[in-house]
Formats: structure tokens, sequence, C-alpha cells
């Protein structure tokens, strides 16, 4: 089962693999699906996990386009254990 390390660990991985454009935002345009594809989660699950990796303020997204605001705090997740 997918939890908020999961998604954190895959978001950093996709950083690292296909880099930031101009905006510094991951460069890898995606939909919520592809995301889920690639953690073994539900659609449901990576909406509502990155909405709220949003309201913590260690993401934005604007137009597909995820960008990572605060890497620490992504990579404390992975490492964190969930309720």
């Amino acid at each position: 089962m997918c939890d908020l390390g999961c998604i954190a660990q895959a978001l950093l991985r996709l950083e690292k693999q296909f880099g930031n454009d101009a905006d510094g935002a991951i460069n890898f345009r995606f939909a919520w699906t592809d995301l889920a594809d690639l953690t073994a989660a539900t659609y449901e699950t990576v909406f509502r996990t990155v909405k709220s990796m949003v309201n913590e303020e260690l993401l934005s997204i604007s137009h597909n386009r995820i960008t990572i605001k605060n890497h620490p705090g992504l990579a404390a997740l992975m490492q964190s254990p969930q309720a």
C-alpha cells in the first residue's frame, strides 16, 4: 500500500531523472493516473496525498506541472512512519 513516503519518493525520483524546466517544475508532464500507476496507488490516494502536500507547502501545482518547494520536507516524509 502506498503512503505519503511512497509518493514523495516517486516525485523526488522523477525530478532526479527528468530534471527541472525553466520554471523549476519537474520536467515531466503527467496525469494523476500516471503517478498512481508509478506508485501502485489509486488515483484517489494520489490526488488526496498530493493535495495534502500542496497544503503543507511542500509542492505547488500548475497546469499538470509539479514543483517541489521543500525538498527536505518531502524527503522527511520518506522516513517518517505513517499513522
